[in-house]
């Protein structure tokens, strides 16, 4: 079948004029004003339509579900397609010869990796509608300038298939400033970390008293975290200074809750708990959620009480394990997304995560639920592998 690029390039324009009228958006503003439930569900179903029509298993997906593209009467009408999909098939609209890249699924807790491909198009997208959520959360007009920023992940050029690296390395172009990469790639694929080296950054910084970001994974901060304890030291980073936690642990350390790591946090790098944000995202998505403006009053004493919200060209549905129908607000469920930045892949995905809802741009996350398949869905994939 030949895909047609050129309405996949209308939708990306598309996006772009929402993409920048939510950047010049003040802190305080409703970002839901950019883009109407009307709108959003006219959007929703014509790009699921042409991604259904273009990409062979997602087609397959709708047939499965005994579902028409064109007979349905809201975007909550869209079969979402498990993430599992990605590790069996190839979830593009693209032609092979324009996947010129693709992102990987950590794949630490299962042999199949999910694949995300891009095109030099799709990537741009992607790293057009990062910028924006990234900046209102962890850059807000509010808070005191950053002057220097570190992350704790290997650089671009040892992990070019990380989404998360990706981000990364874009966030610290835009933001020009002096940035170090303290994380490496093993010889064996997992990540390392130069703990030495990130204590010197930190000690210079507060020599230097200027406001620093720091970048990382949950499991990266546990184990920078054990390495202080052990060396009996600790930070007062400059007021100002912010930190992002991103990810899981995936058996790469011990793990802790959110309200141990993020005590600890403060308590050894010495920034307040308001300054501590957290990201939610994966490969098989373009977009990012973020349960904090950085700066801003705790509005939970608890941080796993934290609302992850999403940007406004998102919407969220929390569905049922048992029965995939959607639940009401307050109930735990399997995060169900649609995001309209995911043009050429599937913008309407479920998730493997189980959050507890509060409206349609945000949840409370739960935890992992690995193998939470609504009925029906299991025999699908193992037909497909």
């Amino acid at each position: 079948m030949i895909v047609d690029q050129n309405q996949g390039i209308e939708f990306a324009e598309r996006l772009r004029q929402i993409v920048q009228a939510y950047e010049i958006m003040g802190e305080e503003e409703d970002p839901a004003t950019l883009l109407p439930e009307s709108t959003f569900h006219e959007w929703a179903c014509a790009l699921a339509a042409w991604q259904a029509q273009t990409i062979p298993l997602y087609r397959s997906w709708w047939e499965q579900q005994g579902k028409i593209p064109d007979r349905i009467d809201s975007w909550h009408q869209i079969p979402p397609l498990p993430v599992q999909a990605f590790a069996v098939g190839e979830v593009t609209a693209l032609p092979p010869n324009q996947r010129l890249r693709y992102f990987l699924s950590s794949g630490t807790t299962s042999g199949q990796r999910s694949r995300h491909f891009h095109s030099p198009e799709s990537l741009n997208l992607y790293e057009t509608v990062l910028w924006s959520p990234f900046q209102r959360h962890l850059l807000p007009p509010s808070a005191p300038p950053i002057q220097k920023a570190v992350s704790l992940t290997p650089p671009l050029e040892q992990v070019p298939e990380s989404s998360l690296v990706h981000m990364i390395h874009t966030v610290l172009e835009r933001m020009a400033v002096p940035a170090m990469f303290f994380g490496r790639k093993e010889d064996n694929g997992s990540w390392g970390l130069d703990c030495q080296g990130l204590a010197s950054f930190l000690d210079q910084a507060v020599k230097e008293q200027s406001p620093v970001l720091l970048l990382g994974t949950a499991f990266a901060w546990v184990h920078f975290l054990d390495f202080l304890e052990r060396e009996g030291r600790s930070f007062r980073l400059p007021w100002g200074s912010r930190l992002m936690e991103t990810g899981g642990y995936k058996g790469r350390s011990r793990e802790l809750t959110r309200s141990e790591l993020f005590q600890r946090l403060s308590a050894k790098l010495g920034i307040p708990s308001r300054f501590l944000v957290g990201e939610y995202g994966m490969c098989e998505l373009s977009s990012q959620a973020y349960d904090q403006i950085a700066g801003w009053p705790e509005t939970s004493d608890r941080p796993e009480n934290r609302i992850y919200r999403f940007p406004p060209w998102v919407r969220i549905r929390v569905l049922s394990p048992e029965t995939g129908e959607d639940l009401p607000p307050g109930q735990p469920g399997l995060l169900a997304l649609c995001d309209l930045a995911n043009v050429w892949s599937v913008a309407c995905l479920l998730t493997q995560d189980l959050v507890v809802g509060v409206d349609a741009f945000s949840f409370r996350f739960q935890g992992r639920s690995p193998t939470a398949l609504p009925r029906g869905c299991s025999l699908f994939f193992m037909e497909e592998v």
